[in-house]
């Protein structure tokens, strides 16, 4: 019985889970809160890289926990397969359909309980389907929502527009205050359930985004932020899946209310 007891503890087997955003960074392999742009040209709006932040609130029995965990497209991916592997069922989304179909076999080979829809989360009507969809899959329960999604757009403060602002706005604030919105009800019905909002570690120390984004260009910026980093080196996509796995176990149920920042100890000393 107490075998059994700490099993459960430490399992997610059972349990459903939506993360929004979940098929990108399929090639990625490390991370840090500053070099995560790849050189390149293409689309100034990109995926934030510089920290993380994963707010988690828990409802039902077990209520509320807020945590910083650094996010870049690629935590998406590794969240999505790290609580499939714990035993969750998990509903993804994507605006690329291609992508999402790949994403989706990849996991089928695995054995991953995956599924998905195309989303545009920056679209309030596309919300609403994408949890009415999530409702039907999961019979109207749900045990953990990630909010995943995030973006960037890189250029100065005074080059912004009206479109850059709201852009960002609809992308990183408004779609996950909308979609935990729309999704209460279900989690609620769970009894027992998590939510996990990642975010950006700038939210925690003050960064200049415009270096951190050229450091992934530029190797000496690159080792000037490694230095101000205690473990000294990149993270793993591992280490930060696995903390938002952690804390939607039922290990972690008396946890909440909290900011965990995981980047190698980066604010100890700032910028």
């Amino acid at each position: 019985m107490a075998e059994a007891n700490r099993s459960s503890r430490w399992s997610l087997q059972g349990m459903t889970a939506l993360v929004t955003g979940g098929t990108k960074g399929i090639g990625g392999g490390a991370w840090a809160p500053r070099a995560a742009v790849p050189a390149g040209g293409g689309d100034t709006r990109r995926p934030t890289g510089c920290g993380t932040s994963a707010a988690v609130r828990r409802c039902g029995p077990r209520a509320g926990l807020v945590c910083h965990v650094a996010t870049r497209a690629t935590w998406q991916y590794a969240i999505v397969e790290e609580l499939a592997e714990l035993g969750a069922s998990v509903y993804t989304c994507s605006r690329n359909e291609a992508e999402l179909n790949e994403c989706l076999k990849q996991w089928a080979t695995k054995g991953f309980q995956v599924s998905g829809s195309v989303c545009d989360m920056a679209s309030s009507a596309q919300r609403k389907d994408l949890i009415t969809k999530v409702s039907s899959v999961f019979n109207g329960k749900l045990n953990i929502l990630v909010n995943n999604v995030g973006t960037n757009i890189v250029k100065n403060t005074l080059e912004f527009t009206e479109d850059d602002f709201w852009f960002l706005v609809r992308t990183n604030l408004e779609s996950a205050y909308h979609i935990t919105q729309l999704a209460h009800p279900l989690l609620k019905a769970s009894q027992a359930a998590s939510i996990v909002f990642i975010s950006s570690g700038a939210g925690v120390v003050a960064v200049d985004i415009g270096s951190i984004y050229s450091a992934a260009k530029d190797g000496k910026l690159l080792e000037k932020y490694l230095r101000a980093t205690p473990l000294g080196r990149l993270g793993e996509l591992k280490e930060v899946s696995s903390m938002v796995a952690f804390l939607c176990l039922p290990a972690a149920s008396y946890i909440t209310g909290q900011t965990i920042c995981v980047h190698g100890g980066f604010t100890v000393f700032g910028l």
